[in-house]
């Protein structure tokens, strides 16, 4: 009976999709005011000079790894707010993080295509309540096994 809880005790981390592959890079908390994009009713000088604060933060803070991170890489932003958004509203407001993180990482490209999956970045959007406003970014170094793993995922969902 010992022999088999230890067993069971161990075996967690060998199931977990892959997280004795997934590697921490980065950590970062920015303090950037994200809004509902797709609620949002304003002039787009607005929006555009909030798009351009949050695109400038990010690559300043981005500079210190400028040629250190290469994909395959697993990208999670967090939304730090003292109110949530729902699900629509979400991945909108974090959409402007998103597209200056992938030009960081992958720079060169059309605007927009860089967080292309076939480029080898994966996104994941969350939210937390928090006093403090900003945005978390995690970036984690994964395996190419573990990039398919999440790839064939993701085109089953589409399915």
């Amino acid at each position: 009976m010992l022999h088999r809880m230890q067993r069971s005790h161990e075996m967690p981390r060998t199931r977990r999709k892959g997280r004795g592959r997934v590697k921490l890079i980065a950590e970062w908390v920015l303090p950037i005011k994200t809004v509902s994009e797709l609620n949002q009713r304003e002039h787009w000088r607005e929006k555009h000079k909030r798009h351009k604060i949050q695109k400038m933060q990010v690559k300043m803070r981005f500079r210190e790894f400028n040629g250190l991170l290469a994909p395959p890489l697993h990208i999670i932003i967090i939304r730090c707010m003292p109110r949530m958004l729902d699900s629509d509203n979400l991945p909108g407001a974090l959409k402007c993080v998103r597209d200056a993180l992938a030009d960081c990482i992958i720079p060169g490209l059309q605007a927009g295509r860089a967080d292309d999956p076939k480029y080898g970045l994966t996104f994941e959007v969350k939210q937390e309540k928090a006093k403090q406003k900003g945005v978390k970014i995690q970036i984690y170094e994964i395996s190419t096994l573990e990039l398919q793993v999440l790839d064939s995922t993701f085109f089953k969902s589409i399915d």
